[in-house]
């Protein structure tokens, strides 16, 4: 069972590992960030969660009752 993580090529469409620079099977580069990494998008949620909060918390404790 094979468990290490692949990214598809964006021009070939074939499986590459992630930490690989180039595709093996049409050679053109791998992007840096790929659409499919869930992690960035995870990261980028999350302090976009955080921010609204504390925008929320600014806002309730500066406004007027």
């Amino acid at each position: 069972m094979n468990t290490e993580k692949t990214v598809p090529c964006l021009y070939c469409q074939s499986k590459n590992k992630v930490n690989d620079k180039q595709c093996y099977h049409c050679g053109m580069p791998l992007a840096l960030k790929h659409p499919e990494n869930k992690s960035s998008r995870l990261r980028f949620f999350v302090q976009a969660f955080v921010l609204i909060a504390f925008f929320c918390l600014v806002m309730v404790a500066y406004l007027p009752r």
